[in-house]
């Protein structure tokens, strides 16, 4: 049964209920857990008043021998940038001025190791896969993100925007992003793998210390 505290905001319903138990779910006929391989496909959901939903019928499988495993290693700092620009030409002007910053860096020596430019509102959700648009976006907004491998660098690469606002395409300044001296952010790389379930301990130790 899922239910919630009386009195309280939300709602629990059928349609509340399926939505999250679907959400992230690779597959829902066999959705890896640590202690089981659930079958979505199985469950019945009855609709009960006061937020309640009865679930019955779940299948399982055993669970597998492995847990999955996420690693994070140290992968630079990250930097980013936004700029607004209106019609006429919104396009050409955030292209104009993407171009114009990177030159920028390249001659004042910051070394960046990964470029990533968006055109929000032309390709930045959808890329080569939206088709060609017919009419011109009355607006653009750029961002402009760039990984480096130190963290003074990468607050310095975004100080290189800040001539641009009157030496470049007019423009909107829509905020700095994380592009300023040290609000460069460090970046995690990711890396899942699977370990045996045999080589982890699965026991919680607490130990106290009593400080004199």
């Amino acid at each position: 049964m899922i239910t919630k505290s009386a009195g309280t905001s939300g709602r629990v319903s059928f349609d509340t209920v399926r939505e999250q138990l679907l959400y992230e779910v690779h597959d829902p006929s066999a959705y890896l857990a640590p202690d089981v391989v659930a079958d979505f496909t199985s469950a019945h959901f009855d609709d009960l008043p006061d937020d309640r939903v009865r679930i019955t019928g779940v299948r399982g499988t055993p669970a597998t021998n492995t847990y999955k495993l996420l690693l994070a290693s140290h992968a630079g700092w990250a930097g980013e940038a936004r700029v607004a620009f209106s019609w006429p030409d919104a396009y050409e002007k955030a292209k104009a001025t993407a171009a114009i910053l990177v030159k920028r860096v390249e001659m004042a020596g910051h070394e960046v190791d990964e470029w990533c430019v968006e055109y929000w509102g032309v390709d930045a959700l959808g890329g080569p896969t939206v088709p060609a648009a017919t009419n011109e976006p009355p607006e653009c907004v750029l961002r402009v993100a760039w990984r480096c491998s130190e963290q003074r660098t990468a607050g310095l690469v975004g100080r290189e925007l800040v001539p641009l606002t009157l030496s470049a395409p007019p423009a909107g300044m829509t905020g700095s992003g994380r592009g300023g001296g040290a609000s460069a952010t460090e970046l995690l790389e990711i890396w899942p793998t699977l370990v045996d379930k045999a080589l982890v301990d699965a026991e919680v130790r607490v130990v106290l210390e009593e400080v004199q």
